[in-house]
């Protein structure tokens, strides 16, 4: 019984230490993967220093609403910073992408939801303070008809421009 018990407390022991140690490898991959999207934002913006770090903690702030990660939410303000937006637009329409990626029938990434965005609204012209109507339109049409999310970002991303060109209107465009 005593060797039982012996062998019982080291694989009990071992179990720890595995989980430990996956614990471990996921926090220095966080680590890593928010210092990448970190230095990718550092090219496109002037921040640096403590308003860089007060900023980055706003996003982390903003995705915390959302459920989605620092590294998720400096990768979408990146993405609307290198389309010439400003720094607060870019929080705010990286929190938007963020919601998009949340509501969007399939998984896609921050990259992917700023993607769409940044094409509507040069496309269409519409302000940055008004980019919660994309998704809410792409919500709304994907909820009440027998197309997903994912199908009019593709199809209307591909198509938005040649038919803001000739005149629609983002609402056309999405019937």
């Amino acid at each position: 019984a005593d060797t039982q018990d012996f062998e019982m407390s080291i694989s009990v022991a071992n179990a720890i230490m595995n989980e430990f140690i996956d614990i471990a490898k996921d926090m220095v991959e966080q680590v890593a993967e928010l210092d990448s999207a970190i230095t990718e934002f550092r090219k496109v913006s002037d921040l640096s220093g403590e308003s860089l770090d007060n900023y980055v903690s706003e996003l982390g702030e903003l995705g915390k609403q959302v459920a989605r990660t620092t590294s998720e939410m400096v990768d979408g303000a990146t993405q609307f910073k290198k389309s010439g937006f400003t720094e607060e637009e870019s929080k705010t329409l990286a929190l938007i992408a963020a919601e998009y990626q949340n509501i969007a029938d399939e998984a896609i990434s921050s990259g992917e939801a700023a993607n769409f965005i940044i094409s509507q609204i040069k496309a269409f012209n519409i302000e940055a303070g008004n980019a919660e109507h994309i998704i809410n339109a792409v919500n709304a049409v994907s909820n009440n008809f027998a197309v997903s999310s994912a199908d009019l970002a593709t199809n209307i991303g591909k198509a938005s421009a040649a038919l803001a060109v000739g005149g629609n209107t983002y609402e056309e465009t999405l019937g």
